[in-house]
């Protein structure tokens, strides 16, 4: 009986689990046939689209992840809350600061910060990015041993949906190398490669620093001399052994800079003019009783010093004045005055400069020619091409008095092509070599080097033209010089170098420019009849360049007696007055008894 009631009791249950099954099948075949028929209603296309869509969204995602790994490679990326304080850096940054992860999270970001960063920066990002606004900038940081190191950073504030910043984001790139080297360019601007002192160019940035300033130009007395005999390298240990002897007598109240060659500057803000001047007598007393000693020899040095003491506008050249008039009148030490006439130096400058523009645009820039006379075959086989003004009545005026004003006021181009432009012209279809003047100036001179190039290929004037180097004292460019001289010499040109023997910068110079001609300063030849010195020191000059392959050309062969002692030297060529007179025309004939 109980068995028999348990039987049924079992399958009352099993009905009743089936009933229940039955059920959740047909809700489920229901619904399936409800959202069957609904989605029956939405367009094929949408349910494509709405698939593409999630495909783009994971593409997006991938990408980004992409980015934000490309960007962890060489950007220093930290994240912090809206207080300063760290959540998160990225391996970069713990590279370059030296922190760990563990060391920074939390911390405020200014355990970076550089005392030397002014406060005003910080106030400025902070306004900034509390405003939701990006800040960008150069900041310089400290690492975790004390090191400094700058970045170019982005400080980017997040925002959630409602526009509300929740953090921020530091995008940083070190630049550490590139202000080094911003550095480096800056302090070669300003300061001399040679001496490590000042230049120039830092002189005259601060003299606008103060209203009152002493100011002293000091060079060493013939200093050529040392250049000529020791050569330049020698020349450049002297002038940096003479900068550290001067830099030896001032104290902080004084600065030294170098201006060029041998020539320095020492400026005084502080002193009375009475003092000043006391000071610089004592500092040249000094100098006399001290030596110079490098390893070959000790030098004695005597100085020339100018002062001034006019306003800031006048005061380097009132100063660089004072020192030219010092050696001119062998005075060790000698003060600018009004006297000088500095407005009249001023006045008569605008005269000249007016007249050589009307000189340029009414063709009264001309050329002479001054005939070389070769002391071997008595023929003149060459001839040097001069420039001149011709005044309005005729008048020649040398360039003494106009070619540095020219210079000044930016016309000296203009006449430098003009003598060139003249001269090929003159040459073109004549059987003669010509010399042509240039400086250093102007073979460092772009335009003038291009220009005279241009003409040499447009006249095919090359194996013609001679190139003399003037004014070639303390090359200072000497490696673009000789760039010049090789390419000059590739069209046939041939090199002179004018006015050797005094003043001249070293014989290195002369070997490595390799030149065909060496013109004998005209100061030795003019008293070579007379003077013993003279005579044997143009025959050491002689004997010097005919062994090492170069003719000699002596200027200022103004007499007959010149003339001879010329020949007995056996130097190659002659120019001067007693050959013949510089000339808008080429002489025909000449005739030398």
């Amino acid at each position: 009986m109980i068995l028999q009631a348990k039987e049924e009791l079992i399958y009352n249950n099993k009905q009743i689990i089936k009933n229940n099954i039955l059920k959740i099948i047909l809700i489920i075949i229901f619904f399936s046939t409800v959202i069957g028929f609904l989605l029956s209603f939405i367009p094929i296309n949408q349910i494509r689209k709405t698939l593409s869509l999630e495909d783009e969204v994971v593409d997006n995602k991938n990408l980004l992840d992409e980015y934000i790994k490309a960007m962890n490679i060489h950007n220093i990326i930290s994240k912090s809350d809206l207080k300063g304080n760290i959540t998160y850096v990225n391996e970069n940054f713990c590279k370059v600061t030296g922190y760990k992860k563990e060391e920074v999270i939390g911390k405020s970001h200014s355990l970076l910060r550089s005392n030397e960063t002014k406060k005003e920066t910080f106030v400025d990002l902070w306004q900034t990015i509390h405003n939701n606004r990006v800040w960008t900038g150069i900041l310089k940081n400290k690492k975790k041993n004390g090191d400094f190191y700058f970045v170019n950073i982005a400080i980017v504030p997040i925002t959630n949906k409602k526009d509300e910043i929740i953090e921020y984001v530091g995008i940083r790139h070190e630049i550490t190398e590139l202000i080094k080297q911003k550095e480096e360019v800056l302090f070669s601007l300003k300061n001399d490669n040679l001496t490590k002192c000042p230049n120039r160019v830092k002189l005259v940035e601060d003299l606008e620093k103060f209203k009152n300033n002493n100011l002293a130009i000091i060079d060493i007395d013939d200093f050529s001399s040392i250049n000529d005999f020791y050569g330049h390298l020698i020349g450049n240990v002297v002038i940096v052994q003479f900068a550290k002897l001067i830099q030896s007598f001032l104290d902080k109240n004084f600065k030294l800079y170098r201006l060029h060659a041998d020539k320095f500057a020492i400026l005084n803000n502080s002193l009375s003019k009475k003092d000043f001047i006391k000071f610089m007598n004592l500092i040249n007393i000094k100098i006399v009783d001290s030596k110079i000693n490098i390893d070959i020899k000790s030098f004695d040095i005597s100085p020339s010093i100018g002062i001034s003491f006019e306003d800031k506008y006048e005061l380097l050249i009132t100063a660089e004045i004072a020192n030219k008039h010092a050696k001119k009148i062998n005075k060790d030490v000698f003060i600018y005055q009004k006297k000088f006439q500095i407005e009249k130096d001023v006045e008569d400058n605008l005269i000249w400069i007016e007249k050589i523009k009307r000189s340029i645009k009414e063709n009264r820039i001309i050329v002479l020619y001054q005939p070389i006379y070769n002391n071997r075959t008595n023929k003149v086989e060459k001839y040097e091409v001069l420039v001149r003004l011709k005044e309005l009545d005729g008048k020649l005026i040398s360039p003494y008095y106009f070619l540095e004003i020219a210079k000044k006021y930016k016309q000296y181009i203009k006449l430098t092509k003009r003598v060139i432009d003249l001269s090929f012209e003159k040459f073109k279809n004549l059987n003669y070599e010509f010399s042509i003047n240039l400086t250093v100036e102007d073979i460092l001179n772009e335009e003038i080097n291009s220009y005279l190039i241009k003409k040499i290929n447009e006249y095919n004037i090359g194996n013609k033209l001679v190139i003399e180097l003037v004014e070639s004292e303390n090359i200072e460019n000497f490696d673009q010089v000789l760039n010049f001289m090789n390419l000059i010499k590739t069209f046939g040109c041939k090199i002179a170098i004018d006015d050797f023997g005094t003043g001249y910068s070293n014989f290195e110079y002369l070997l490595r420019i390799n030149a065909d001609y060496l013109k004998i300063d005209g100061s030795l030849i003019e008293n070579i009849d007379s003077n013993k010195t003279s005579k044997e020191v143009v025959q050491t000059i002689i004997n010097f360049a005919h062994k090492m392959g170069y003719k000699v050309i002596a200027e200022y062969v103004s007499t007959k007696n010149i003339f001879s002692e010329v020949n007995q030297l056996k130097i190659d060529y002659s120019q001067g007055y007693y050959i013949g007179v510089p000339d808008e025309e080429i002489s025909k004939a000449i005739c030398i008894y």
